[in-house]
């Protein structure tokens, strides 16, 4: 027999559990990201065009659905007209943002392969550089290399290297969000108001966030909000999970402390 099981777990009891026997854990999960395979082969990149055989590896692999979701574009004529392979490999933001804003993505990942020849073995050589392009964060790059067997076929060293880059992806998203019992935190954060729905929008996004275990009001005037925020690992994985929710969040130097403001999706 087969069946399709929905298992849903206890949060806080699973929380609990863990932290209770010391085990780091990750469980913010980013908004879908944007994959962007470029292929560069005899001196030419190629992106929408056809034969693309890179593109082609990353369609043949169902797209992750856990802590870092992927989506590929349609290749239609209309991302033609959004992004060419040389403005995303260059990291053109307003390209970037524009193709991103299309599919409702989070960011973008530009993953370059370049394929070569070994001139000794003669064998087939994928060197893969990926790009992230997220918000708030300078672009990262992760590079590796991914050499063929004698007689093996292209296809198959193109689905391993994308395999192998996905792997890669989660786990340095699990790394940068590990959170472990006792690395509980608490800092002031200033929230500007311009109109009571704004705040209240803030502080339920803030709520929202997964390691923030309790938010406290210490001011709140027409202009201001002064928050003590109480969240589990560091202020840059704070910041980086108020930003999956259009937050942004800056420590500034004449404040004294943390401001956070709602990120213009315009």
């Amino acid at each position: 027999y087969l069946a399709t099981l929905n298992v849903r777990f206890k949060s806080e009891a699973v929380r609990t559990l863990i932290g209770g026997l010391g085990i780091p854990y990750a469980e913010v999960a980013s908004r879908a990201n944007l994959v962007l395979p470029v292929y560069e082969n005899a001196g030419s990149r190629l992106l929408w065009d056809e034969p693309n055989p890179w593109f082609d590896a990353w369609l043949r692999r169902e797209p992750p659905t856990g802590l870092l979701p992927l989506v590929l574009p349609l290749r239609d004529l209309s991302d033609i007209s959004e992004i060419s392979a040389e403005q995303a490999v260059a990291g053109e933001a307003a390209r970037l943002d524009a193709v991103a804003k299309k599919y409702k993505a989070f960011g973008v990942y530009v993953a370059l392969g370049q394929l070569s020849v070994d001139p000794v073995s003669n064998v087939p050589v994928l060197n893969v550089t990926m790009t992230q392009h997220q918000p708030g964060e300078p672009a990262r790059d992760t590079t590796r290399s991914f050499q063929g067997r004698e007689g093996s076929d292209i296809a198959g060293l193109f689905d391993w290297a994308v395999e192998e880059m996905i792997a890669g992806l989660e786990e340095s998203w699990k790394s940068d969000n590990l959170q472990q019992s006792g690395s509980e935190q608490r800092i002031r954060v200033f929230v500007p108001i311009v109109r009571l729905g704004d705040w209240l929008a803030v502080k339920r996004k803030i709520t929202g966030v997964p390691s923030v275990r309790q938010m406290d009001v210490a001011r709140l005037s027409i202009r201001e909000a002064q928050v003590d925020v109480t969240f589990l690992g560091e202020p840059e994985q704070l910041r980086r999970a108020l930003a999956l929710k259009d937050l942004d969040m800056s420590y500034e130097l004449e404040r004294g402390g943390w401001v956070v403001r709602p990120r213009s999706t315009e």
